[in-house]
């Protein structure tokens, strides 16, 4: 045998022997988690959310298990709060959807969820939330008094079932007008 070929099949033996030895590294009891979210959320529509059990070396805990104390909050509150929801568990890493609930919110709210766990929490990102799906759009006119002839100035806000701005609206709007001048 040659000797290139010797040192290759060397190497291949080596390398097989110790992917067999390898042990798995598993993290330990969990002391924190890590929250997962879109960036951007719309109110009234559920979104994905992640959240893993980490140990003190970020590490996941694929014993975990959640006890009754689980819960997720949203902050700002009482401006938003979310609806009832389940997140489901499977070697340390839960995921489920949320849906966020609010009225009367400007065009873009900024906004964590804190996760907590007995003495186990953790915190998302910040993330965007938008109104919902259009439901209705809004005229602000600059003046109650026009004469005819003159400009007026008003402004178009989209909105959602519960009030709020729709941020992300970027449709047309057209205006007609049946007055035969």
């Amino acid at each position: 045998m040659k000797k290139g070929r010797v040192v290759l099949l060397t190497f291949i033996i080596i390398f097989t022997l110790l992917s067999v030895y390898i042990p798995k590294v598993y993290g330990g009891p969990a002391t924190h988690f890590e929250v997962i979210v879109p960036s951007k959320v719309k109110i009234g529509i559920p979104f994905n959310i992640t959240i893993k059990a980490l140990d003190a070396s970020n590490l996941i805990d694929t014993t975990f298990t959640p006890t009754g104390a689980f819960s997720i909050t949203i902050s700002p509150s009482p401006t938003l709060s979310l609806a009832p929801y389940t997140i489901n568990f499977v070697n340390g890493i839960g995921t489920g959807n949320i849906t966020i609930l609010g009225n009367n919110l400007p065009a873009w709210t900024n906004a964590i969820l804190k996760v907590q766990d007995g003495a186990v929490n953790g915190t998302s990102s910040g993330f965007q939330v938008t109104g919902g799906n259009l439901s209705f759009f809004t005229i602000n006119l600059s003046s109650l008094n026009v004469t005819a002839g003159d400009y007026l100035t008003f402004t178009v806000t989209a909105k959602d079932g519960s009030n709020n701005i729709v941020g992300d609206y970027n449709g047309t709007i057209t205006f007609t007008s049946n007055d035969p001048q």
